[in-house]
């Protein structure tokens, strides 16, 4: 999902086995399988942030489709575009989208669509086209909406970057609203301790900071860090974020109150 720390180790434990039995002289793998096995492990390595990894195991992936236009080569696209966002080669990531749009339309796969109309969004968010990426993202969201509306993590996200981008814009009532429904959705979709529900609480204090709002956005703040704390080491980066945001709260109330 959009903001989870995942055990990437792991997945990529297993996506390498995969690889090392397609691989055997003796092995009759579908060349279907060999793709997923590269795309998942460029997928892996790029949140890895091994991005050279990442790059070749997509070029390994593109020569094993038979032609510019196969549906399979809008997730490459879509891949590549994320893969250059990471980079900071918004316009390379922008066109690589664009692209995968293009293939995308000629298999109609609706989700697949929605996936890739968030990650446009993303990129267009970084380049300042704040009004194509709340289009961007509400096209994901009447789609994943129609599709899956029992799968609340996967409508939750496309609220929570439509929520951020209001709130990278300064519009921070239309941010809150979307903010809460996320967290809404993911209280009823996600295990208490996931780390989705954590950054939603963090995103949620932060609005209502810069709102003055300091009392209400402790309680998220709190909540926020509590979170993480069962999940992640007291040294991983998001858990320090979250103390100093609690920290600064309470130093605000404090001189507040005398």
């Amino acid at each position: 999902m959009h903001r989870a720390n995942s055990n990437y180790s792991v997945a990529n434990h297993h996506f390498q086995s995969a690889l090392a039995i397609d691989e055997r002289p003796e092995s009759r793998t579908d060349p279907i399988d060999l793709f997923n096995t590269l795309t998942g492990l460029a997928n892996i390595s790029r949140r890895q942030g091994k991005s050279n990894e990442s790059l070749q195991y997509l070029e390994r992936a593109t020569s094993l489709v038979i032609s510019d236009n196969h549906p399979d080569m809008a997730q490459i696209h879509q891949l590549m575009g994320t893969l250059q966002c990471d980079l900071g080669n918004f316009d390379k990531a922008h066109a690589a989208f664009q692209q995968a749009i293009v293939i995308n339309r000629k298999s109609n796969n609706d989700l697949e669509l929605a996936e890739i109309l968030v990650d446009f969004g993303r990129v267009q968010c970084r380049m300042d086209k704040i009004e194509q990426a709340l289009d961007s993202f509400r096209r994901a969201y009447i789609i994943r909406e129609k599709f899956l509306p029992e799968s609340g993590p996967t409508v939750a996200e496309v609220h929570y970057e439509i929520g951020s981008t209001y709130f990278k814009t300064n519009r921070p009532r239309k941010a809150l609203c979307h903010f809460s429904r996320c967290l809404e959705l993911e209280e009823k979709s996600l295990p208490e301790n996931h780390v989705d529900l954590a950054q939603s609480n963090n995103s949620i204090a932060a609005v209502l900071h810069s709102m003055g709002l300091y009392d209400e956005a402790l309680v998220f703040a709190e909540k926020a860090l509590q979170i993480v704390l069962l999940t992640l080491d007291v040294a991983d980066p998001l858990v320090i974020l979250y103390q100093t945001n609690l920290t600064s709260l309470k130093e605000i109330l404090s001189h507040r109150h005398h």
